[in-house]
């Protein structure tokens, strides 16, 4: 068994009761403090049976949200409802492996705010931290020059001012910037790493060998109505920018994982256009 004790497992969860079955499983013997699930969706008798499963086998506490209160709110309700000195922050498709390493670097670090580690989709290692820049108006997502650092015991990491979403933070961070709840769904990540570059005051890192499993994915309704849809990540998107005072946003980073062919054509043609053509592009896919 671990010994995980000053870290809580926060996951907001939203009708995926199987994927966040897979989630807390994962959890089971690694000796976490807290692990707490922010729940805004359907009170359905799979998801209380998947509770019921882990409630003697982890420290589970669940906080029933309003209905459809969306990401932000709800990691925020898990954050103010935790005590631990460490605050890992996953998502319902994702299982946890070896995230005792992202604890060693933050307690060898202490500019560092958060780390994350990588993910493996489908088969596929993914992982596409970023640095920001404002050019012109626009907010810039781009790939800083890779200089690996070490820590006392050995293992690398990578600066980045965005890291992915699987992540281990100080609580301190979320006092000086949490997440804005006005997000139901989209750019509430890049909300919270565009502020916290503002403030200055905390660097962020990736460690490629933590790696995370990730299963994406739900049903029908809630992929179409919920996750991808359009309405509400446009609107997102609106208030993201008006928030910010930006024109737009352009993503000219590959990240550290292998990127597709496609990708790789895309980001090229970005780079070669100027910032409004390219953030136009960004808004049709």
């Amino acid at each position: 068994m671990g010994d995980l004790k000053d870290v809580a497992v926060i996951i907001k969860t939203f009708n995926r009761p199987d994927k966040l079955e897979l989630a807390l499983k994962s959890l089971v013997g690694k000796g976490f403090g807290e692990v707490i699930v922010a729940d805004d969706g359907e009170r359905s008798q799979r998801k209380l049976e998947v509770y019921e499963k882990f409630r003697e086998k982890i420290p589970l506490k669940v906080l029933e949200l309003p209905y459809d209160s969306g990401l932000a709110f709800g990691r925020n309700e898990a954050v103010k409802a935790s005590r631990s000195e460490y605050i890992l922050v996953i998502d319902d498709d994702m299982t946890v492996n070896n995230v005792e390493i992202l604890r060693e670097v933050l307690e060898q670090n202490r500019n560092l705010g958060g780390v994350s580690g990588c993910l493996i989709e489908r088969a596929r290692f993914r992982c596409f931290p970023c640095n920001l820049d404002i050019r012109n108006g626009y907010l810039v997502k781009y790939d800083p020059p890779l200089e690996p650092r070490f820590s006392g015991g050995g293992v690398s990491y990578f600066h980045f001012d965005l890291i992915p979403n699987a992540a281990m933070f100080r609580r301190d961070v979320f006092d000086d910037y949490s997440w804005d709840p006005h997000y139901k769904i989209g750019y509430e990540h890049l909300d919270f790493y565009l502020a916290h570059k503002k403030l200055e005051k905390w660097k962020f890192a990736v460690v490629p060998s933590v790696l995370f499993f990730h299963f994406p994915g739900g049903s029908r309704s809630y992929l179409s109505s919920y996750r991808f849809n359009k309405k509400r990540i446009r609107a997102s998107y609106q208030y993201f920018l008006k928030k910010w005072g930006l024109k737009g946003v352009v993503s000219l980073n590959s990240g550290l994982a292998v990127p597709s062919f496609n990708r790789i054509l895309l980001v090229k043609l970005k780079q070669s256009l100027p910032l409004p053509l390219a953030s136009m592009i960004e808004k049709l896919l």
